[in-house]
């Protein structure tokens, strides 16, 4: 089957398809002689071409078939007709094993890198699999048995560690006494806050279990935001999230102290 492109006009289409997918999905209609596969147009995709025209619809038999050709590639958008929702073909898990420079890329990764190891990161859960690939590139693995002191108050920080597997306890010192700050489980994120400020560590941190780490040095983070801004936006926003929880579980704590405060007073 031939690709049949969409009439849509050039000014019609979207500089970047994701800024304004809905429109473009409004926009655009076959043509009353275009002909459709097995599969119907309910079920079928468009996909948007190099040359901004939208094809199809068409099955995802055949775009398996494109994108072994390596006519789709990894960053090709897709819009199925059923969701009205636009993805990738990273994104597509029946397209993914078919994509023969996205498969390599996988390939060469080490398992704790894999883009389905990554995603489990909170951070990284709305990264594609091609930025999952690309986010490898700035992390190194590190693993460290229980009872490891990965980091202590007042000391140097050079780095944000994102936790793929175990469990890690932050911890201070109060008047000689361990204060339990919280626990991070696998997907959590600890030593974030020097990436932005080039300050100490605030607490302690140590493994409760055996863990792995993905660790971005503030080098490589700094490093991120100049020559992939595309892929820092996203991190830096999932990073603000983890910091913004943080900081309304203190304020919360901090008014529960002082209403008990105010009650003994």
């Amino acid at each position: 089957m031939g690709l049949v492109p969409l009439s849509i006009p050039p000014a019609e289409l979207p500089a970047d398809p994701e800024a304004d997918r809905e429109r473009l999905l409004m926009s655009t209609s076959l043509p009353e002689n275009a002909s459709e596969t097995a599969e119907s147009s309910e079920n079928g995709f468009k996909l948007l071409g190099h040359d901004d025209a939208l094809y199809g619809p068409v099955g995802i038999s055949q775009l398996i078939e494109w994108a072994r050709d390596e006519r789709i590639l990894p960053d090709s958008w897709l819009l199925c007709v059923a969701s009205r929702k636009w993805i990738t073909a990273a994104e597509s898990p029946e397209l993914r094993p078919h994509l023969p420079a996205l498969r390599a890329a996988i390939v060469a990764l080490p398992p704790e890198l894999q883009p389905d190891v990554l995603r489990r990161v909170r951070v990284f859960m709305e990264l594609t699999t091609e930025q999952l690939i690309r986010v490898a590139a700035y992390v190194d693995v590190q693993h460290f048995p229980a009872g490891t002191t990965l980091m202590r108050a007042g000391g140097p920080g050079d780095s944000v560690l994102f936790l793929l597997s175990g469990r890690v306890r932050l911890k201070i010192l109060v008047k000689g006494r361990e204060l339990t700050i919280s626990q991070i489980e696998a997907g959590g994120v600890f030593g974030q806050i020097t990436l932005f400020d080039n300050g100490p560590r605030v607490t302690d941190a140590v493994s409760e279990s055996d863990i792995t780490c993905a660790r971005m040095t503030t080098f490589n983070f700094r490093r991120l935001c100049r020559s992939a801004p595309d892929l820092a936006v996203p991190i830096i926003l999932g990073l603000g999230k983890t910091l913004a929880s943080r900081i309304r579980t203190d304020d919360k704590h901090l008014c529960e102290l002082a209403a008990m405060q105010a009650a003994m007073g």
